[in-house]
């Protein structure tokens, strides 16, 4: 399942949409993000790893609210990452 989702162009696909969101964040000078696209992989691999950990690996279905939450607390975490000095 992982592999599939990988190598799909899903994956990829995510990570295009969020360096380009942060990229132009940068820009307007909202965020400093030297790596767009590190910062994207970065991203995606937090959400994705903080799900399979609390669903025990898909074991467990997350609910609504842990998804959001997780979504919440990993976005803080990238944006506070990219604070401008």
């Amino acid at each position: 399942m992982q592999r599939s989702w990988r190598d799909d162009g899903t994956g990829q696909a995510i990570r295009n949409v969020v360096a380009a969101y942060l990229a132009q964040r940068d820009r307007r000078g909202e965020l400093a993000v030297p790596d767009p696209a590190l910062a994207a992989h970065q991203f995606v691999m937090l959400l994705s790893a903080e799900g399979q950990v609390r669903s025990l690996r898909g074991l467990q279905p997350l609910t609504e609210e842990e998804i959001r939450e997780i979504a919440h607390q990993t976005t803080d975490l990238i944006i506070r990452a990219h604070r401008p000095s």
